[in-house]
């Protein structure tokens, strides 16, 4: 409990104070929180408080998802979560690499410059303002201040360690390191394009963001508001900071953050001042602030301004996720267990092999985080082929071969086979006529099995042991029999023994 400072009741008043109890470890605890006052008589409470804590112990079925897809195909790979503890187990399962403030700023200019007409077709008769490429403000008047403008000057950018005259210098696509404005290994880069100005930070300690300048507009109005964009995993906070309903074009700021709720914003209500604040940003590592206007002091209302925080967001991204877990966050009563659906999908992933992490996170004092490999191969199409074993051409059937044990399977595509009951199988560069060792794209496991074995076939991975495959399967409807239990399981799941 913290310290509630001095608190003061008149006669007959009352009030209520919340008591937190969250123990690292499990069992007994107690403790004692005193009360002092005026009170002649008492000045002094002690009331002592008791808890009992019972901790959750976690299990999963999975230390690693391997996957091998064509191109724009999906599997879904199951995860059991097991808590054999005496306390409710919480969990939740992210993949930090698909968070947009993970992305190297590299990537984020490259996709930007490609991808930047997303956003500012969405902006409503958009004002294509000048400067914004180098210096350390825009200065809009073109000598004339009774033109309509955006700027007298401004779009001064610092933090607080920038001092009253150190701003932020326009760099132009080229991104650069300055650990003093942005904290330990802070880089940024600003870029302009037309119509929309991008300033991109990684920073460390930084306590706020400040946006300055003087607008010229002596009327018109002054508001903002704060979006919340969730996407899967990702979550982002949009600081809007809208001067409009002038003859001057609009002013619109958008600064986006990683989701923080400690973080908040301030500007001035004049519309001839700039002064616009993040605070309490010292947990941010990612800051993204883009600049746009309306010409004649255009209204961009909120729904407008959500579109464009979330275009702006999906088009830096150049990999899609291609990983996720259908259901991210749940609970594990004692002794009990839930399966998580992890849906892995190759859709606009080029051919090749990917990698990534998913981060399991629990309660579990001492156990708070496992890493899960998620390795996945994708290729243009699956080959038809090989034969690295004994085998005969099948008569009048190019590609087929036949195998006296092994029987048949297409042969065009090494070292891809296509098997008539088992269907996609990745064979390895060792196998021989003796031993065969492949990848089976159905069960998504690798099987090891020979003449003397088959049709008995030991499978590794998550639920490694000896299964027997039916002799009636095809690629499309397989039935197999565990021989630790004995239990019949299909591929696809769900099948059902006619």
């Amino acid at each position: 409990m913290e310290d509630m400072g001095e608190i003061l009741l008149d006669r007959g008043e009352s009030i209520e104070f919340p008591i937190s109890f969250n123990p690292n470890d499990q069992g007994n605890f107690t403790g004692t929180i005193k009360v002092n006052s005026n009170d002649l008589i008492y000045p002094e409470i002690s009331i002592v408080l008791s808890g009992e804590s019972r901790k959750p112990v976690t299990s999963q079925s999975s230390s690693e998802l391997t996957v091998a897809l064509d191109k724009d195909q999906s599997l879904v790979k199951p995860i059991n979560i097991t808590n054999s503890g005496e306390g409710v187990l919480q969990w939740s399962v992210s993949n930090p690499e698909f968070f947009e403030d993970n992305l190297p700023l590299e990537e984020v200019l490259v996709n930007f410059d490609d991808k930047f007409e997303n956003v500012t077709e969405l902006i409503p008769n958009r004002f294509d303002f000048e400067g914004g490429m180098n210096g350390i403000l825009i200065d809009e008047t073109g000598g004339n201040r009774d033109d309509p403008h955006l700027y007298d000057v401004g779009n001064f950018l610092s933090t607080n360690h920038s001092g009253r005259d150190l701003f932020v210098q326009y760099r132009n696509g080229t991104i650069t390191d300055n650990a003093f404005l942005f904290g330990e290994n802070g880089r940024y880069f600003t870029k302009k394009q037309t119509g929309l100005f991008l300033f991109a930070a990684d920073v460390k300690d930084v306590e706020y963001f400040a946006i300055d300048g003087a607008t010229g507009n002596i009327d018109g109005i002054s508001d903002g508001t704060i979006l919340d964009y969730e996407n899967g995993a990702n979550r982002y906070l949009g600081f809007v900071r809208r001067i409009y309903g002038s003859l001057n074009p609009s002013i619109n700021h958008l600064v986006i953050i990683p989701y923080d709720p400690n973080v908040d914003h301030d500007f001035v209500e004049m519309t001839w001042k700039e002064e616009h604040r993040l605070f309490n940003i010292e947990n941010v590592k990612r800051i993204y602030y883009l600049l746009f206007s309306g010409a004649g002091g255009q209204f961009i209302d909120d729904a407008t301004m959500q579109s464009i925080m979330e275009t702006f967001l999906d088009s830096i991204r150049e990999t899609p996720d291609w990983v996720s877990a259908e259901v991210a966050q749940g609970t594990v009563e004692p002794n009990s267990s839930t399966t998580v659906n992890v849906v892995v999908d190759s859709t606009g992933l080029l051919e090749g092999d990917y990698e990534t992490t998913l981060t399991l996170t629990t309660n579990e004092p001492g156990r708070v985080i496992t890493e899960i490999p998620v390795p996945l191969s994708v290729f243009d199409s699956l080959p038809q082929d090989i034969s690295t074993f004994s085998s005969t051409p099948i008569p009048g059937f190019p590609g087929w071969r036949n195998s006296p044990w092994y029987k048949n399977y297409n042969a065009d595509g090494l070292p891809w086979i296509f098997h008539d009951e088992h269907g996609w199988q990745f064979v390895l560069e060792n196998s021989t006529n003796e031993v065969i060792f492949v990848w089976d794209q159905g069960l998504q496991d690798w099987l090891f099995f020979n003449e003397n074995t088959y049709r008995w076939m030991f499978m590794f991975g998550e639920n490694t042991g000896w299964i027997w495959t039916f002799g009636d399967n095809t690629p499309g409807s397989r039935f197999f029999q565990r021989g630790d239990d004995g239990s019949i399981f299909s591929i696809p799941d769900g099948l059902t023994v006619d």
